[in-house]
């Protein structure tokens, strides 16, 4: 699907109500495509690239000496259907490592949307009662956090990252390869997330505000040389 958007070969999508919607806005749009696209790109990394993004992105990867073993990744599922004794979730990601569970609950964007202690807490509950005595860490891409979260340290390691964070990571990691050593297919695979993030429009923010105050520069300056007119109205 992210080639498809990427060349205008889905114009048009249908969406609930029957209408007709740009393809690559309904995309953009929609949390799940993105988590689907970057998560499942990760997956197909090696293990020591795999967590160097996610150490290099996430808070709180880097200083658990679990983590910083780097084990292997032995599967990955999208939006587990997992229950507690009293209510069904569905974490966007769980993935098995040789030593534990990560499940992975994503926002589209910061600031924004809420990351809910309970909606946490009942994740990973739920992924408790799947695993037994395994160890279980979270990791929360974007969205903006409740104040505390502490019932939930107590079950399970806590993560922190946003969707910006993961693409300067991949873009890093992409950068120190060689091509020299056959690692054009991983070149390809960190060149996907990265598209799959711009496409959805993560870039910084001081980058955005730097062109907009060009562009306002440049109008300024044509319109003072007679160039452009002063005004449309």
């Amino acid at each position: 699907m992210l080639k498809a958007i990427e060349h205008g070969k889905m114009a048009r999508w249908i969406d609930d109500e029957g209408q007709q919607v740009s393809a690559i806005a309904a995309y953009r749009d929609h949390e799940d495509h993105l988590t689907a696209a970057v998560f499942s790109r990760l997956s197909y990394l090696p293990t020591d690239l795999l967590w160097r993004v996610l150490s290099q992105a996430a808070d709180g990867a880097q200083s658990d000496s679990c983590l910083s073993a780097r084990p292997r990744l032995t599967q990955i599922e999208f939006w587990p259907r997992l229950a507690t004794d009293d209510t069904r979730v569905e974490p966007d990601v769980q993935l098995s490592f040789a030593t534990f569970e990560l499940i992975v609950e994503a926002k589209r964007r910061d600031e924004r949307e809420l990351q809910t202690r309970h909606q946490i807490q009942n994740e990973v509950l739920a992924l408790r009662n799947e695993v037994g005595d395994r160890r279980i860490y979270c990791l929360l891409v974007s969205g903006r956090l409740e104040e505390s979260l502490d019932d939930i340290e107590g079950l399970a390691g806590l993560m922190t990252t946003s969707w910006f964070r993961l693409r300067l990571a991949a873009a890093d990691a992409r950068a120190e390869l060689s091509y020299g050593l056959d690692h054009h297919h991983l070149h390809r695979i960190l060149s996907d997330i990265d598209k799959a993030l711009a496409l959805h429009g993560v870039r910084p923010k001081q980058q955005i505000s730097d062109i907009e105050r060009g562009l306002e520069d440049y109008l300024w300056k044509q319109r003072s040389l007679g160039i452009l007119w002063p005004s449309l109205g």
